[in-house]
């Protein structure tokens, strides 16, 4: 039986939360072992000591949302949870190297659900691993609120 590896990237955005199950699906369903990962953000601005304090609070963050997925998936009985944070790279490129370096078999992302403007100059995560990651990637779209009663 081979190991099935299984990312799933997080932000601490409700939209990464919700692939926790999508995540925890795949995983049982493969038999998978999920790796767990949070791209900081990289900080610039016109005071170190800002941008410091910007990054411990990033990395608190992730701590703690990294901490929340794991004991999800832990309680789904999922094979083995790994947790991981990259602070060196631009998102996309970050996801990329770590998928590369734990040999996934699928990296699981969810989009924000950006699009004109917003989506011109912030760009696309989601879209930038799809296009450009050899194994496979599964993007959530969240799903616009019902207008039926």
């Amino acid at each position: 039986m081979t190991n099935r590896t299984v990312m799933l990237t997080l932000d601490g955005t409700k939209f990464a939360a919700t692939a926790i199950d999508e995540t925890r699906y795949l995983a049982t369903s493969l038999g998978a072992r999920v790796v767990l990962l949070e791209v900081l953000r990289q900080h610039t601005g016109p005071s170190p000591f800002s941008i410091e304090g910007a990054r411990q609070a990033d990395r608190r963050d992730a701590q703690s949302h990294l901490r929340r997925a794991k004991q999800r998936l832990n309680l789904a009985c999922v094979r083995e949870v790994k947790a991981l944070k990259v602070t060196d790279r631009s998102p996309g490129e970050a996801i990329q190297r770590s998928a590369r370096d734990f040999d996934c078999d699928f990296v699981v992302t969810a989009t924000h659900g950006r699009s004109g403007v917003s989506r011109m100059l912030r760009g696309s995560v989601a879209e930038h691993v799809a296009r450009r990651y050899d194994g496979g990637s599964v993007v959530l779209v969240p799903q616009a609120p019902s207008t039926h009663p």
